[in-house]
């Protein structure tokens, strides 16, 4: 996954605390990357520990003063490719595997840094070469002054949708994809800057004891957005809004949540309680209401549920329990490439495989997931071939496969096309 940093002239350098949280995110090395006088493009890469790449920003920052400069950071995770130093960014665009390899440069030739997973490149130009390696010296390199900048943006965009990169030419600075802002500088991402809340597990004997499950021994805070059963952390039910449980991180979050707005109530003969919204009075509301009755579960204390939801939290669990290890839902980042560090990737299909189980799982990097086939039928149904398609290309969700439109499978069949294409002018 990664991270850049871009800094452009006259914007101060991200600080050294957001620079270490970056690090530590992405530990696997890190390149610093400017442009200087003259239009004259340099890096230095290969910092493979945090000490270092201080080290070499306080030497920089001597040698010239980065305010007046464009400079770019990256920290990356190693997700296809070797973990060593020169794999790590920027690159030269070339399409020489030793000179994407060069640790220095000083000169004239374009730059680029990349964000995100390429899927089925990896291992073309050497066994040990990244995504990012393949791509740049099969495609980009191949295209550089063959086509105008908006052109080659495009079609960059259009083969790597998922992903942001940005290139140095000639006092020219292209971004590509989606970059946040913050302070003047943009970043590739701000996963960086997120924060994990971790829960208590509930029923964890149905697991495989697996750490790194999501659900519901870990959850992580979405604001708005349901994992991919639905179940929604840390927010206060909305009327009407169809959410039909969720699951707090603390009894203190979960307490100060539902007291704003909610009612405890002892439900009577029993040691039970349910929360009812504040405006409900009567049993004519109550009645209209039901959806906005929450009940506590015994068991799991930071859960709440409606009736509909009682009924579907069941169904999941028994979906879990048939699941096995057919889905794996991680709760950041981290502890996904972690677990894929310790698999095979297949860049023909896309998939990394667990050697100890010999299971195939394809990455959805939107949801922060793992599914095998049979975890993507239990997850999509008839839609199934049509998510593990998408997952194959993008290795990322961007359409619910569930409930399907039109335009999302016209997107899928673009894609398709487009992946032909490149196959045949590859081959």
């Amino acid at each position: 996954m990664c991270v850049i940093a871009f800094s452009p002239k006259g914007t101060d350098i991200p600080d050294e605390a957001k620079l270490k949280k970056m690090w530590d995110k992405n530990p696997d090395g890190a390149g610093i990357m400017m442009e200087l006088p003259g239009n004259v493009n340099s890096y230095v890469k290969g910092l493979m520990t945090w000490q270092g790449f201080k080290d070499k920003l306080t030497e920089l920052n001597g040698a010239y003063k980065l305010k007046d400069l464009n400079v770019a950071f990256h920290f990356r995770i190693g997700t296809a490719g070797k973990n060593d130093g020169p794999t790590t960014h920027p690159f030269r665009l070339n399409n020489s595997y030793k000179k994407l390899r060069q640790l220095n440069y000083f000169g004239t030739e374009p730059l680029v840094m990349h964000n995100g997973v390429i899927p089925k490149f990896g291992g073309k130009l050497d066994k040990n070469s990244s995504d990012t390696q393949d791509f740049v010296a099969l495609i980009m390199s191949n295209l550089w002054g063959k086509v105008d900048d908006e052109t080659l943006k495009q079609t960059i965009t259009s083969l790597v949708s998922s992903s942001r990169l940005i290139i140095f030419n000639q006092g020219k600075v292209a971004l590509i994809g989606n970059w946040e802002e913050k302070e003047g500088v943009k970043y590739s991402n701000t996963l960086w800057n997120t924060t994990s809340y971790y829960g208590s597990t509930y029923n964890s004997s149905i697991y495989t004891g697996r750490s790194t499950l999501s659900y519901p021994a870990i959850s992580t805070y979405h604001k708005s957005k349901p994992n991919i059963y639905g179940m929604y952390t840390d927010e206060a039910p909305a009327p009407y809004s169809n959410v039909n449980w969720i699951e707090y991180t603390t009894k203190e979050k979960m307490d100060t949540i539902l007291n704003g707005r909610y009612v405890k109530h002892k439900v009577e003969g029993t040691n039970d309680y349910v929360y009812k919204p504040s405006w409900m009075k009567t049993e004519k509301q109550e009645e209209l209401n039901k959806k906005q009755v929450y009940y506590v579960d015994k068991d799991n204390q930071l859960m709440i549920y409606n009736e509909d939801g009682l009924e579907d939290y069941l169904e999941m669990q028994a979906d879990l329990m048939a699941l096995d290890d057919d889905i794996i839902e991680f709760a950041d980042q981290d502890q996904m490439l972690e677990e894929l560090d310790m698999m095979e990737f297949n860049p023909d299909k896309g998939t990394y495989k667990e050697l100890e189980t010999g299971k195939e799982y394809y990455i959805d990097i939107t949801n922060q997931a793992l599914y095998t086939e049979n975890g993507l039928s239990k997850t999509y149904g008839k839609n199934w071939r049509k998510a593990r398609k998408e997952l194959e290309l993008t290795q990322s969700m961007s359409a619910d496969w569930n409930n399907p439109t039109e335009e999302d499978f016209k997107a899928l069949e673009e894609l398709c096309l487009e992946e032909k294409q490149w196959q045949t002018k590859l081959a």
